[in-house]
């Protein structure tokens, strides 16, 4: 069977039902709280660049029809934090996300303004049960530039929903981990990040 071509010669979209492209696999959703680690320190740009980071990694994975839905704001004070508010390794990483869990069904991001050794720490297809052992949530910094900032987010939140590091230098989560300031992802990274438990229908 031949695509249905249009009066001007031209092909129908998809092939006018004759064997097209499949469709798209419907959207998926998911949502995060953002958890702002010693927030009396956070500084209006801080708060901006957490924003804009935000809405860069809903533009990287709306590509993949992966909807950063809803976004909640929570606090912890510089008093609660205490030496949490830097972070210096992936253990104290893992510390701060078993020390504090939001009680929902969101994806926790713990934002802390410095963190040494690394710009984010996050589990590799973490788990959506807040109470096990290991961390239980995504921890990023605002080191560096905006670009860099926005890329951590995406690039952690990926690993948390099942992402490894891949050698494309131009993907947000490939370079062997020093992505920085890139936004490119494959459909195959979507995939498997829809099929994590804390993204739904």
């Amino acid at each position: 069977m031949r695509p249905i071509r249009q009066p001007n010669g031209e092909e129908e979209p998809n092939g006018g039902g004759g064997g097209g492209p499949p469709p798209p696999p419907p959207i998926r959703h998911l949502d995060l709280n953002m958890i702002c680690v010693g927030f009396e320190d956070f500084t209006a740009a801080d708060v901006a660049n957490m924003n804009n980071a935000i809405q860069v990694t809903r533009a990287i994975y709306a590509t993949v029809r992966l909807n950063v839905r809803n976004v909640s704001f929570w606090q912890i004070s510089v008093a609660e934090a205490g030496s949490h508010t830097v972070i210096d390794s992936q253990s104290e990483a893992e510390d701060l996300t078993s020390d504090w869990t939001v009680g929902n069904d969101s994806l926790d991001v713990f934002v802390v303004r410095a963190m040494n050794g690394a710009d984010g720490w996050s589990a590799i297809d973490g788990s959506c049960d807040k109470n096990s052992k290991g961390m239980t949530g995504a921890v990023v910094s605002l080191n560096g530039s905006a670009s860099n900032i926005a890329n951590t987010l995406a690039h952690e939140v990926g690993h948390y929903l099942g992402l490894e590091h891949v050698p494309d230098s131009g993907n947000f989560i490939g370079g062997g981990g020093s992505s920085n300031s890139f936004t490119g992802i494959f459909t195959w990274q979507g995939t498997i990040m829809r099929r994590h438990c804390f993204v739904r229908s």
